[in-house]
């Protein structure tokens, strides 16, 4: 049976995209790790692995159903996680809009059984992996980002390292979701 790796994400625009790496070429540098090219930046929401080709429609559904605003998001903060050794900027205050949506993806998802990624939603965004030595990093940004959408992703390995692919938009907003745009998955 044919598999995808899916999550679900906020994906920033390419202004907001162009600002996380000038506000953080200097640290990224300075880890000596390797640095996540600027395109594949995007903060996850939801990690579900391996779904089937079979189930993308119902992972579509489910997605095209949740009701939630806008997510304002403030990144102004390093972080450092030891293993998997990556290097990320985050929001230190709570982002309500974003992690209510994560939480009802995750509950959703799982009431139709599929299995995602237990782990807490922390707003990241991962700037460098396979970080040797984070040290002191200094001040992030900081840098606003308003995400009026969120995408279901698939992730696959090339010959660069991971390269995303959105499948499906869809819009936030006080009227609910809309796919913006669907590719052929």
């Amino acid at each position: 049976m044919a598999t995808s790796r899916l999550f679900f994400a906020l994906c920033p625009t390419a202004a907001v995209r162009d600002a996380i790496y000038k506000a953080s070429r200097d640290a990224v540098s300075a880890v000596d790790g390797k640095p996540v090219p600027a395109a594949n930046f995007h903060m996850t929401l939801v990690f579900l692995g391996a779904v089937s080709t079979d189930s993308l429609g119902l992972v579509k559904s489910i997605a095209a159903s949740m009701q939630s605003g806008r997510c304002r998001i403030e990144l102004d903060r390093y972080g450092h996680w030891e293993q998997p050794r990556v290097l990320w900027c985050g929001a230190s205050r709570v982002l309500p809009a974003a992690a209510m949506l994560a939480a009802n993806l995750r509950e959703r998802l799982a009431g139709a059984g599929f299995r995602p990624d237990p782990h807490p939603f922390v707003p990241h965004v991962t700037l460098a992996r396979k970080v040797h030595r984070p040290g002191e990093l200094g001040a992030f940004g900081p840098v606003r980002w308003e995400a009026d959408s969120f995408a279901l992703m698939s992730s696959s390995t090339g010959a660069h390292g991971s390269e995303y692919t959105p499948i499906a938009t869809y819009a936030l907003g006080a009227s609910g979701n809309s796919i913006m745009g669907n590719k052929g998955h």
